[in-house]
């Protein structure tokens, strides 16, 4: 029988905070899963102590590796979504972890509302403080108002495994593929669910946090918003020719603002 949940781990030399996101996940009060941890070639021993705790664990446990070090997590994620048989797929970065009643709320609110198509997200505690509160979670604000960049907390987030898009490997999409991915997949009749009750710790301080693109200390917008404008998705979705017109003038407005020949 198929597990109810997927969930991918994506890992690079994080061996301890990886063992802390797996006691977590063996904590879930709700238990119908599998977990695939994808590692991109870690050297501090990842794979040697995740093949000796597959034969201890309690739940179905699976182990890949890329090829090669890819740099970042699209084409490890995108590794997992090919190896997973769950009925919807859930993700955790490897140095964030569940609370004990993600899956459980995840799964009750699922099948409360018969969902066949969505994608969920939850608030996360940061140092005992939850990150985002519930006015900035409406619908349509959620995703695609935040040019400087996504207010999904990514190891919060689960969809359904059906006819997924998968993560751009490209370097046009480094350190966004999370925010285009999501993007994507939520236009294909997808619609988004948010809990204000935080189920996830995540590590705000990592050098690689996928929630904020950082440089210098300046956020870094300017890609969200070339690819809002290049694939008109929000726009098209919610304000049809009208919003083709705006989608093409705005992208008149930005390339004359930003392009530099």
């Amino acid at each position: 029988m198929s597990p109810f949940f997927s969930i991918i781990i994506t890992t690079y030399n994080r061996i301890n905070s990886l063992k802390e996101a797996l006691k977590r996940i063996e904590l879930q009060t709700f238990q119908s899963f599998e977990v695939i941890i994808v590692d991109d070639c870690s050297n501090d021993g990842t794979k040697d102590w995740v093949e000796k705790h597959m034969l201890e664990a309690s739940y179905d446990i699976h182990f890949l590796q890329t090829s090669n070090n890819s740099g970042g997590p699209a084409k490890p994620r995108n590794l997992g979504l090919k190896k997973a048989i769950g009925k919807w797929i859930c993700f955790c970065d490897s140095d964030d972890y569940f609370y004990e009643n993600h899956l459980s709320n995840y799964y009750q609110f699922i099948t409360e509302k018969k969902l066949d198509n969505a994608i969920l997200s939850s608030n996360a505690l940061v140092n005992g403080n939850a990150l985002f509160f519930p006015k900035l979670k409406t619908q349509i604000v959620s995703l695609y108002s935040e040019f400087k960049g996504s207010k999904f907390i990514f190891s919060s987030v689960c969809i359904d495994n059906n006819e997924l898009l998968p993560f751009k490997e490209s370097e046009e999409f480094v350190a966004i593929e999370d925010y285009v991915f999501l993007l994507e997949n939520m236009v294909r009749k997808r619609k988004h669910y948010f809990f204000n009750n935080p189920s996830v710790f995540y590590e705000q301080e990592s050098v690689d946090s996928i929630r904020l693109t950082n440089l210098n200390g300046q956020y870094t917008w300017a890609p969200q918003l070339r690819l809002y404008f290049k694939h008109h998705l929000y726009l098209t979705k919610y304000f049809g020719l009208l919003g083709v017109i705006m989608a093409r003038l705005g992208k008149y407005l930005y390339l004359k603002t930003f392009r530099h020949d």
